[in-house]
């Protein structure tokens, strides 16, 4: 067994990233987590502010981490990234953004792991999973909402974060994997 160490950053902001590194010290693993609404919107109707902070949480802040993260990592390490089913799931309309980034964001930890060999790089992709994010999304709605769009999937509801940690676990223990997406969805890309 291990140590277990959790620091909140703003993905969006390097000095904070750079902070919680230092705070952190060496370490043996990283796993980062860091959500933000998607902008889901026409393209006609974009708002760029909302794109802007999407891409600077997710694809911006991933860079980020690994810039920093690598100078603190043990040897025999890893970084695992999360990223979400839209670039393996059929197109849906308003999702174009969020396809592009987690497209991106899937070659960046795949070339990432070839530049950084031998520390492993991989990426967990989850469906939807019931955390805080949904409340700031759907409001009041969650509930309903949850029901409805896990009666579409598979596994028949929408995931729970203890049912997307042992995914992490299993890339932190195996040390044969880099460059690779796990998906945990309950079959969500299948729909």
């Amino acid at each position: 067994a291990g140590h277990v160490t959790a620091i909140a950053a703003d993905m969006a902001n390097e000095a904070d990233v750079s902070r919680m590194f230092e705070q952190a010290g060496a370490f043996d693993h990283l796993a980062a987590t860091a959500g933000t609404p998607p902008p889901n919107f026409p393209i006609g109707e974009t708002d760029m502010d909302f794109v802007r902070g999407f891409v600077d949480g997710k694809l911006i802040g991933s860079v980020m981490l690994a810039k920093h993260a690598v100078h603190k990592l043990n040897k025999g390490g890893s970084m695992i990234f999360t990223s979400g089913i839209n670039k393996d799931r059929p197109p849906v309309p308003g999702g174009a953004v969020v396809a592009a980034v987690a497209g991106s964001f899937s070659y960046f930890a795949r070339a990432l792991a070839l530049e950084l060999a031998p520390t492993r790089v991989n990426i967990v992709s989850p469906g939807w999973v019931d955390t805080e994010m949904w409340d700031e999304i759907v409001g009041e709605a969650k509930a309903g909402y949850f029901e409805q769009m896990g009666g579409r999937i598979p596994a028949g509801r929408i995931a729970r974060p203890a049912d997307i940690a042992p995914a992490y676990l299993y890339l932190m223990q195996n040390k044969f994997m880099t460059g690779e997406t796990v998906h945990i969805d309950g079959g969500q890309r299948l729909v």
